[in-house]
């Protein structure tokens, strides 16, 4: 909303006398100061959203003339402070202040003595972690008498306010996620407490005061570092709920019996060895949470919770169950998964209230009939156990939404199953089924199928790269599957290297048996066809690639799955001149795990040997190494053999493609055309009789895996264009790259698209996008122009640093440093960057950022395989601003398999020495405030340190990030949120990364977050 709107919407209140004004979401800038004419307002709603707070960051003092105001509602704002001027809002019952980056509240506002609820929480990050600034709250509040409801939550308070015991009236106090170490004696003052959260703070002890709160119902004390809990606890007698998950508790005290209206007990991620007896007294409850203990057994003594719906047990080593578990008749849900349990009791089976049961991760080797009693069960979890049958019965749960079999040892699926209508989603991926029943197409309701990992004649793209590469719909793969098939027989190959190791050379030798003619470079990319025998013919597409550096950008175009790589080095010439590390690494990242032939050529000019072992142990995929000389032909003979060993080996390479796919693809090959859209495939589809656009979206995806009609659907600029000539994409771009006029500045102006492409017909002017879109998808380029106009393509800007102010002898305040440093880093990084860039201190291997008062300068030293950081400028922005840098390192990285890249600290009173970031994080997790390093002789404070780089909050979600991205995969994530944290995550984004931030922030928002940093440890 713009001030001109503001004030006419001010304007109108005014004339017309509303009593309430709401600006919720508008997008505030600055509220003016005629906002004060609005004397009559009782509601006045400026609020922001969660993550995307308005960017007011004052408040006028004409505030404090709204006298008549009962509810003021400022959150998610940007707000620094808060005027004195609302000290005079006497009448104000509820303000709202939460999500704002307050670091101190007016003292003034003690003089709001009717306010019955105040909401102080702090900000919340875009990865869902609190960041509030507040260390503490006036003495004044204490005059707020009639306050029933104060929230803290997410700042940085160490202890609590002692005036908060004053406040006698309060019937809610929350101060999750702080910094407290301990809770005062003076809490059991607040005798009217019915909610208390202590929960994400650092308490080691709860005073026995605590059990001074009669009219307590609520207590959560869960995630801090507690050891015991006070026999006090029992005194409170009201209680109903208790958290006490995620502490390092081994017992709790026998008072706790006393609790006897608790409904609802979390013990989970603690120390307990045993079940505590007491716990199993409290006849009331109906929600127990002992997951993520140590317990080995359970006690009979279970089966007296008659009362349980909903009992958890998962990641425990549980060897038995004890049959009284079929005493809990009323239970609804249980969760007994990542056990060790061989057998279920037969009383198991009586629980016919059961919706949920979850018994994967345990060593199952067989399922008792007596489970076609559960007929109220929707959801059936049996994967990761040794089946190798269910009993029939199983499909007499007719009332089955999930049913998970994956890992175990399936031979068969029943016909039975058809039985199972209401099923949508269906797990059998990882067994051994070499067939499927006709029974599947008979699921109306299906909508996920996991097939992976079985012995199928079915492709990749249709049941995905990996279990958990996607939620995979039913209807293509069914359709597939029974219809009539034929074998692919068909492999791309693709040949990669530095220029003029012989590459061209290679292809005249497979195909014509034919000494190297001079052909020149390759411009780009040619195909050639090439049949071979093994013995059946396979169609082989060899893909020759120019080797010129300014090429190796567009590789990534094409490098895919469905693939063999032959990658040529040069015998005359070492390891680091061939840059074999870094195509083994490029290959590595974008073709999975494709097999790759090393290929030593031109052993008649410089015969030299790699070091095969070595190689090979590094690079799992790496099937042959080869010497090879195209003048004399030795060695290819045996380059044909290697060739024909590993491509029978290639199991896609006899994958049963339905007829309509391969009609499909057979048309495709007979186009002359460059490209055709999306509409015109979608016709050549239907035209063979394949309607479904999920079947189209998969005949897509195998299409592009084989080169016959690239296509990135991930991207909506794309998604419209099939490129069915790969090199009218290559020579585009390399006629765009080679443009003199871009070589001195690498900038592009659109205009200079018509230029290069002036009377070519095969690049018209309304395709030119499809190119600069595929130059922005594999950023190259950046999607938004600079103020001119064009666009910055870093692998054109000239080599050499400009000139520019920068402070002298400054060192570098963050290192990179790689095995190796993919070229495509830093250029990248350019380009996720590039609206942040100062002036023009951009140069091919660096560049300098600004922002919010502070710069960076980023460089890689090409020669060492590192990226250097220096920063200048104000303290929190410099933060802020590595934060951004490293933040968008981590997901380049991350797109890169198995890149290794550690980040190293200048230590700074000797520059020319560093220590691990990770070092460092141990040293401050080991409570450790000095060190001294040997290698530098020098000992320095290792929180000063780390906080010149970072905020604590910007450190956890750093650490959770990194944990949860290197302890699990995709899939296991999906288990972890929806059976270990209870939480849907239906709609979390698909890919890993963005999946992980999801999930860090609605951790934050439902209060789980301790119980992720348990995940993340390792816990279980």
């Amino acid at each position: 909303m713009t001030e001109a709107e503001l004030l006419a919407r001010i304007a109108q209140a005014e004339r017309e006398g509303w009593t309430e004004l709401d600006l919720e979401g508008e997008r505030i800038e600055r509220l003016p100061p005629e906002i004060g004419r609005l004397t009559g307002l009782r509601r006045l709603r400026v609020g922001g959203e969660l993550f995307n707070p308005n960017p007011l960051q004052t408040l006028p003092a004409e505030i404090g003339q709204l006298v008549n105001l009962t509810e003021l509602d400022l959150s998610h704002n940007q707000l620094t402070a808060v005027p004195p001027e609302i000290g005079q809002l006497l009448n104000l019952t509820q303000l709202d202040l939460r999500g704002n980056q307050l670091t101190a509240v007016p003292s003034e506002i003690g003089q709001l003595v009717n306010l019955t609820t105040l909401d102080l929480r702090g900000s919340i990050s875009s990865s869902g972690v609190f960041n509030g600034k507040l260390t503490a709250v006036p003495t004044e509040i204490v005059q707020l008498i009639n306050l029933t409801t104060l929230s803290l939550t997410g700042n940085q308070l160490t202890a609590v306010p002692t005036e908060i015991v004053q406040l006698i009236n309060l019937t809610t106090l929350d101060l999750r996620y702080n910094k407290l170490t301990a809770m005062p004696p003076e809490i059991g003052q607040l005798g009217n407490l019915t909610t208390l959260n202590l929960g994400g703070n650092q308490l080691t002890a709860v005073p026995p005061e605590i059990g001074q709160l009669p009219n307590l119902t609520w207590l959560s004390l869960s995630s801090n570092q507690l050891t015991a809990v006070p026999p006090e606890i029992g005194q409170l007698v009201n209680l109903t709920q208790l958290g006490l998950g995620s502490n390092q508790l081994t017992a709790v005290p026998l008072e706790i019996l006393q609790l006897v209206n608790l409904t609802q007990l979390d013990l989970s991620f603690n120390e307990l060895t045993a079940v505590p007896l007491e716990v199993l007294q409290l006849v009331n409850l109906t929600q127990l949470d002992l997951s993520f203990n140590l317990l080995t057994t359970i006690p009979p003594e279970i089966g007296q919770l008659v009362n349980l719906s909903k009992l958890f047990l998962f990641e425990n080593q549980l060897t038995t169950v004890p049959p009284e578990i079929g005493q809990l008749l009323n239970l609804t849900l249980l969760h007994l998964s990542s056990n060790r349990l061989k057998a279920m009791p037969p009383e198991i089976w009586q629980l016919r209230n059961l919706t949920v049961l979850s018994l994967g991760g345990n060593q199952l080797t067989v399922v008792s009939p007596e489970i076609g009693q559960l007929l109220n069960l929707t959801e059936l979890i049996l994967g990761d156990n040794q089946l190798t049958a269910v009993p029939p019965e199983i499909w007499q749960l007719v009332n089955l939404t999930r049913l998970d079999l994956g890992e175990n040892q399936l031979t068969a699926v029943p016909p039975e199953i058809g039985q199972l209508v209401n099923l949508t989603r269906l797990d059998l991926g990882e067994n051994q089924l070499e067939f499927l029943p006709t029974a599947l197409t008979r699921l109306p309701h299906l909508k996920e199928l996991n097939l992976y990992g079985n012995s199928l004649p079915l492709p990749t793209e249709l049941i995905g790269g990996d279990r958990w590469s996607a939620k995979t719909d039913p209807q293509p793969i069914l359709e597939a599957y029974f219809q009539q098939c034929a074998p692919l027989h068909q492999l791309k190959l693709l040949l990669l290297g530095e220029g003029e190791v012989g590459k061209t050379s290679l292809v005249e030798r497979l195909l014509h048996d034919q000494p190297p003619s001079d052909s020149g470079k390759t411009i780009g990319l040619d195909i050639h066809p090439w049949t071979i025998s093994i013995p059946e013919p396979i169609n082989v597409n060899i893909w020759d690639f120019g080797g010129q550096e300014i090429y190796h950008a567009t590789h990534q175009f094409f490098l895919s799955h469905r693939s063999l790589y032959l990658l040529l080095i040069d015998a005359r010439q070492d390891d680091e001149a061939n840059r074999l590390a870094y195509w083994l690494q490029l290959i590595q990242s974008f073709g999975g795990d494709s097999p790759i032939i090393l290929v030593v050529n031109k052993i008649d000019q410089g015969p030299r040997r790699v070091a095969e072992r070595e190689l090979q142990a590094q690079y799992p995929q790496l099937r042959h190494i080869i010497y090879t000389s195209c003048t004399t032909g030795e060695g290819l003979n045996g380059l044909r053999h290697a060739l024909t060993q590993t491509i029978s080996t290639l199991p896609h390479i006899h994958d049963q493609i339905p007829q309509t796919w391969l009609a499909v693809k057979e048309r495709l090959a007979t186009l002359t055309a460059d490209y055709i859209s999306y509409e015109e495939f979608t016709a050549l589809c239907q035209e063979e009789g394949i309607q479904q656009s999920a079947t189209q979206d998969i005949i897509a995806r195998l299409l592009h895996d084989l080169g016959s009609a690239l296509n990135y659907g991930d991207e909506s600029s794309l998604a419209g264009t099939y490129i069915l000539q790969p090199d009218w994409v290559t020579y585009g771009i390399y006629q765009i790259v080679n443009a003199p006029h871009l070589q001195a500045h690498g900038l592009l102006h659109p205009d200079d698209l018509k230029r290069i492409f002036h009377n070519q017909p095969r690049y018209p002017f309304r395709k030119h996008h499809i190119l600069l879109d595929m130059m922005v998808k594999f950023e190259l380029c950046p999607r938004e122009a600079l103020s001119d106009g064009r666009r910055l393509i870093p692998t054109l800007l000239h080599p050499d640093r400009p000139v520019f102010e920068w402070p002298t002898n400054d060192p570098p305040r963050f290192q990179l440093r790689y095995k190796v440093l993919p070229p495509s880093v830093l250029a990248r990084l350019m380009v996720r960057l590039h609206r942040h860039l100062w002036q023009e201190a951009r140069w091919r291997d660096g560049f300098v950022l600004s922002r919010n008062g502070a710069r960076a300068r980023v460089q890689a030293l090409r020669d060492q395989n590192q990226i250097h950081i220096w920063l200048d400028g104000d303290a929190d922005a410099r933060r802020t601003l590595l934060t951004l840098i490293r933040t968008q390192l981590e997901e380049i990285h991350a797109s890169f398999a198995r890149l290794e890249v550690e980040e190293w600290v200048p230590l700074p009173a000797s520059p020319s020495q560093a220590i691990k970031y990770e070092a460092l994080l141990r040293l401050l997790e080991r409570g450790l405030t000095t060190h001294y390093d040997p290698n530098s002789d020098v000992q320095f404070e290792v929180m000063p340190l780390l906080d010149s780089l970072e905020t604590p909050v910007d450190r956890l979600e750093r650490r959770l990030y990194r944990a949860l991205s290197q302890r699990f995969n995709l899939g296991e994530l999906h288990t972890l949120v929806s059976m270990d944290l209870g939480l849907d995550g239906d709609n979390f984004p698909k890919e890993k990364e963005g999946f992980i931030r999801e999930l860090i922030l609605k951790c934050q928002r439902t209060g789980l977050l301790g119980r992720l940093e348990q995940f993340s440890k390792g816990r279980g």
